[in-house]
């Protein structure tokens, strides 16, 4: 009975020991359960965020490939944009120091300029002047050599009309002989013809017609109407002669009064322009004198003025080589503030191009990881969608951890169990039930093997295993040694009732 109770004290210990294997084995299961929810849940997000990842690229993959057609485009146009701008740098470089030189120069001859200018307009003013005062001078030369050719012109009209005044006179002279006789003649003529007219008008009045008192008056004058006819003829022609002498005298006459007015006019013209001969004539030498300079002056000053011109030309062109070199710079500055500000949306634009970017790395990485997962793999390899394939392997690992934990929190059970009972036997057979015990430790036994079976089947804690191994060797022993002291009470039970 000592044995049995040191056996079963051990026994005791042994199920105590696994009581709480089983115990600790439950909280390694609760912990991995909470492990294995963790991850679960954990890489269920992260195929929640790779699916959540893949519809967002999906639905921005036109605006990106719009995008990025845009950004390659404008890339290019920019690479391009630049050479050309380093181009033009370089060349504006090569030339910078032709512009400075250039720029001296030009300074120089801007000085050289304005002095030539001042001095041109000097010059210009002085001739100016000059030509004043010769024009002043050639217009009192002007006007006298004007009225020294009207006096002229005068003196030969004067001339002239004397001529002709003389040559009337001649013939007045010559025809006042005649102009006398044919005077008297047209005198008597006349005085006739004023008879015969009376002679007329009285027989007229007498009841005669005209015709009948002119022939009564012409046959008592003794004349025939022939007479009368010829008579009246001469009579016309003698007033005709008389009258032409008398207008010829007349003309003559007021040519005359004209001629001698003229002639005053003229002498008295003379006379003045005899007056400003001396200061006509050194008037005009000293004009002929002044012309003579200003002409010099005036050729002196078209040669300056020509000069002046071309180097105002050629300055001109220095300025307008400075102006092109200038305007290059400002294109070159222009264009250097493009290129940055197109650098600028091409850095924005490759930012957003790359924010896609990252998130498609991203993306491919997270199916990267899936598809390091053989069963993930496979299920592509099929042909099943990467989030569906990955979904699927976590609820297959779901299904295999809740069946893996449900295992071995079996074993643990077991084992809490076997303990319970091997330390009952334990208890038994330190109260010497050696029956009780018997029984509770086969019992034990067959727990503690289950418990150890379960323990190795489903991987429980080499705890649960050792306590489960060595609970079953102390139930079984302490089923033999109850078995033991069984037996002889048994007997003596037999001899008493006997």
């Amino acid at each position: 009975m000592k044995s049995q109770k040191i056996v079963s004290i051990i026994t005791v210990l042994a199920c105590l020991f696994m009581l709480i294997a089983g115990v600790m084995g439950l909280g390694d299961v609760n912990d991995q359960k909470a492990i294995k929810t963790k991850e679960g849940d954990e890489a269920r997000a992260n195929i929640d965020k790779l699916k959540e990842g893949i519809d967002t690229l999906e639905s921005k993959r036109a605006d990106y490939d719009a995008g990025k057609n845009t950004y390659d485009s404008g890339l290019e146009q920019y690479n391009a944009g630049l050479e050309q701008y380093n181009a033009g740098k370089a060349t504006l470089e090569s030339k910078t120091a032709a512009y400075e030189a250039g720029k001296t120069k030009l300074a120089a001859a801007e000085t050289q300029l304005a002095a030539a200018k001042a001095k041109l307009d000097a010059a210009k003013t002085q001739l100016d002047a000059a030509k004043t005062k010769l024009d002043a001078g050639k217009a009192q030369i002007d006007e006298y050599e004007a009225a020294q050719a009207k006096l002229t012109a005068a003196k030969t009209t004067l001339d002239q009309s004397k001529t002709k005044l003389d040559a009337a006179k001649a013939y007045l002279d010559a025809n006042k002989a005649a102009y006398d006789t044919g005077k008297a003649k047209v005198t008597a003529g006349e005085a006739q013809a004023a008879q015969l007219k009376a002679g007329v008008e009285a027989a007229m009045k007498q009841g005669m017609t005209q015709e009948q008192a002119l022939a009564y008056v012409l046959k008592s004058a003794g004349m025939t109407q022939e007479q009368y006819a010829a008579q009246a003829k001469a009579l016309a022609d003698g007033q005709a002669q008389v009258k032409a002498y008398e207008d010829g005298l007349a003309q003559y006459n007021a040519g005359l009064e004209q001629y001698n007015a003229g002639l005053k006019q003229y002498e008295a013209g003379k006379a003045q322009l005899d007056a400003k001969t001396a200061a006509y004539t050194a008037g005009k030498t000293a004009y002929t004198t002044g012309l003579a300079q200003y002409n010099a002056g005036l050729a002196q000053y078209n040669t300056g003025m020509a000069q002046y011109q071309a180097g105002l030309k050629e300055y001109e062109a220095g300025k307008a080589q400075l102006a092109e070199y200038e305007a290059g710079q400002a294109k070159l500055a222009a264009a250097e503030k493009q290129l940055s500000e197109a650098k600028t949306k091409l850095d924005a634009g490759k930012a957003q191009l790359s924010q896609f970017e990252d998130g498609e790395k991203q993306v491919e990485d997270g199916k990267a990881e899936l598809m390091k997962i053989s069963e993930v793999a496979a299920k592509v390899a099929a042909g099943e969608d990467i989030v569906t394939a990955g979904y699927e392997y976590l609820d297959d690992q779901t299904v295999i951890t809740t069946k893996d934990l449900t295992g071995k929190a079996t074993a643990d059970i077991v084992a809490i169990a076997a303990a319970v009972i091997g330390a009952i036997a334990g208890i038994l057979g330190m109260a010497g039930k050696s029956k009780g015990a018997f029984v509770m430790g086969i019992v034990t036994v067959v727990a503690a093997a289950a418990a150890l079976v379960l323990t190795i089947t489903k991987e429980s804690t080499n705890m649960v295993l050792a306590a489960s191994a060595i609970s079953a060797v102390m139930a079984l022993i302490l089923a033999v040694v109850s078995s033991k002291n069984k037996a002889p009470a048994a007997a003596k039970t037999d001899t008493t009732a006997k």
